[in-house]
Parts: C-alpha cells; structure tokens; sequence
C-alpha cells in the first residue's frame, strides 16, 4: 500500500508473492556487528533503508501470482516487508549494503516516516448518491491492516449508534471486504460512516460518503 493511499485515489494492491528470506542472505554474508541498517539501491537510482532488526520479516521477490516477477512490479527482484508502505519496499533492486547509520530515502526526505509504518485503512462506497425513500441502499468497501487482522466493522448513518457489519476476511496481511444494506425512511441528505478496528490495540480508521434521498 502506497502511503497516499485514500478513498478518492487508491493505491492498495494484493498478489501472491514468493522470494527469499532476507534473513537467508544476511547469514551468507555474515554482518559486521557495526551494523545496524540495511541498505537497498534499485536500478533508477531509488533508495531506502530498514533497521536490520526488519529482516526478519522482509523477504527479496523474484515471483508475483505465480509468475516470475513483471518489470512493472521490480523484475529481477523487489523487497516486501509486511506492514511497511510501499516506500519502503523498492522495486528494481541492484544493490543491498549493510550500513552502521540508515540511508535517508526519497520519501523520507520529503516527510514520510522514516520507520515506514502505516495504520488501518477503510474504504466507502453506495452504488449511486441519490435513492428514493424505501430504497436499498447498497453499501460496501475494503478494510486493510498490515500485519493485523480487522476484528470489527462498524457503520453510523448520520451519527447514529454504530451498528456491526459483516465481512469476509479479516486475516493479516489480506484485504477483508465488508457490506451491508440500508433503507432510508425519510428524504434527507445522510453522512454514512464506516469505522475499522484492529488489533493490537483498537486502532481504528474512518472514512465516510454523503448520500442524498429523495421522496
């Protein structure tokens, strides 16, 4: 998930990945115990680093679905590391260095954190903006937290108490996908609002949708 990710302009993608353990390189190479970062260099001159704590759970791709890696996605390899934005996971890797200080990136340098972490995300969406009293109302959307699972989705129509939702997923590392049906009584323009929570924790994230309603 790229960090400007939002509503209006998403940029969260799922594939299937295979790679090799960064760990597994680490262990050839054996590190210095001076360091403390790992480096990554790609071939339009990208860069980035990670504490090397963060190998543990990093992995350098070479296959996407099945496939060997496309050069859209980082062909030969990429670097993946749950739970980080997409910062932080460079395609087009040529170079990886052990380092005693981390390598200031591109993002960073600009005001992305420097960790890279990322919270939940929620996403909205009706299948029009204007209903007529008595009308379902189709809502549904997408709800994401990196290496934690969504535990409960939640819906407020107009600030009203929060009723729960069902979705399907919920599972780290995956999408998990909510919906849910309204009908609308009375004519009115609506603020509905969808909140996901996930562990550890409660963190919790919002988005919302205006709908109108008419006689």
């Amino acid at each position: 998930m790229c960090s400007g990710h939002s509503p209006e302009v998403p940029m969260l993608g799922e594939a299937d990945w295979e790679g090799v353990p960064l760990t597994h390189l680490l262990k050839a190479v054996k590190p210095r115990w001076l360091s403390k970062h790992i480096a990554f260099q790609s071939a339009d001159g990208y860069t980035t680093s990670l504490p090397i704590a963060e190998a543990n759970s990093a992995y350098v791709i070479h296959t996407m679905n099945g496939k060997p890696l496309p050069a859209e996605h980082g062909f030969p390899v990429r670097v993946l590391v749950p739970g980080l934005a997409g910062y932080k996971q460079p395609k087009w890797v040529t170079h990886i260095t052990l380092r005693e200080f981390p390598m200031e990136g591109l993002w960073e340098r600009r005001g992305e954190r420097t960790d890279g972490r990322m919270g939940p995300i929620a996403t909205i969406q009706a299948g029009k903006q204007v209903y007529t009293v008595g009308e379902t109302v189709m809502l549904s959307g997408v709800a994401y937290a990196g290496t934690e699972a969504i535990e409960k989705v939640v819906v407020s129509i107009n600030g009203a108490p929060p009723t729960h939702v069902r979705f399907t997923g919920g599972v780290p590392m995956r999408t998990t996908s909510w919906n849910t049906t309204w009908q609308p009584s009375i004519s009115g323009v609506y603020n509905i609002e969808v909140t996901v929570t996930s562990r550890p924790g409660d963190i919790e994230a919002s988005t919302s949708i205006i709908v109108e309603v008419i006689a």
